[in-house]
């Protein structure tokens, strides 16, 4: 019931809802108090022009994205023993695989984290579980992949997690079981701000290895990245979702 809760209270305080939220508010507040409702709707409308641009959505990015990606001599000099690599969401019922599979941001952490192993031969430890029994876990649809796609062996399926938060606590439950304190931390860069402390504080010592960064590059900024997309906003509203998610754990854990 939390899971869903929090899903639901997120939900309304991101975007778009939130902003949908505003503008419906503002407009019923037309009649009774004319400026406020006005101001309102601007707000709402300025807001979700804003979240839209490019610029925008890459200055959010930057700012929960504090871990820079590894070099290949930080890779192949690492003390680690192990990589974890986190479930980032499924496709549900996808026609072409015959049920469910793993999301974009799942493949991206996949797909790293197969590179990783390649480049250290370091054993693979892969952590999502369903909230949905009726599901496949996200750790089996993760290992799957692994396997199939990429030639990769997974060690260990932690598939009982609900957030990132039992994903750190589950995952260091199985990894000390066989005396492994140190990891490479995969998942993209805009997430890695939250799930690296939260490892840590289940006491492994923990590398960040970010993949898919979001924020500003090394390359100046085009016209483009002052028009409005659809992917702009998606990328803002990850970003504004870490955020919240960052101050919550901080509260919660």
């Amino acid at each position: 019931m939390g899971f869903y809760l929090s899903k639901i209270v997120s939900n309304f305080l991101l975007p778009p809802s939130s902003l949908v939220i505003l503008l419906l508010i503002g407009i019923g507040m037309l009649k009774r108090n004319f400026i406020w409702g006005r101001r309102l709707i601007v707000a709402s409308t300025a807001g979700l022009a804003l979240l839209s641009l490019p610029v925008v959505s890459m200055s959010l990015m930057s700012l929960v994205e504090p871990y820079p990606a590894l070099s290949n001599d930080q890779i192949t000099q690492t003390q680690a023993e192990a990589i974890v690599i986190l479930g980032g969401g499924r496709n549900y019922d996808a026609a072409e695989y015959g049920g469910d599979t793993v999301s974009d941001n799942t493949l991206e952490r996949l797909r790293y984290g197969a590179r990783l192993h390649r480049m250290t031969q370091l054993p693979v430890l892969v952590t999502g579980g369903t909230p949905l029994e009726i599901r496949v876990p996200e750790g089996e649809l993760m290992a799957d992949a692994l396997q199939q796609d990429f030639n990769t062996a997974v060690r260990w399926k932690e598939i009982e997690s609900r957030n990132t938060a039992e994903n750190a606590q589950l995952s260091a439950d199985i990894l000390k079981k066989d005396g492994i304190n140190r990891i490479l931390l995969v998942t993209q860069a805009w997430h890695m701000n939250r799930a690296v402390p939260l490892f840590i504080n289940q006491g492994l010592d923990t590398t960040a290895a970010p993949t898919a960064f979001e924020g500003f590059g090394s390359e100046p900024l085009e016209f483009m990245d002052f028009l409005p997309n659809a992917t702009a906003f998606l990328k803002s509203y990850y970003a504004c979702h870490e955020l919240l998610g960052t101050l919550w754990y901080k509260l919660r854990y």
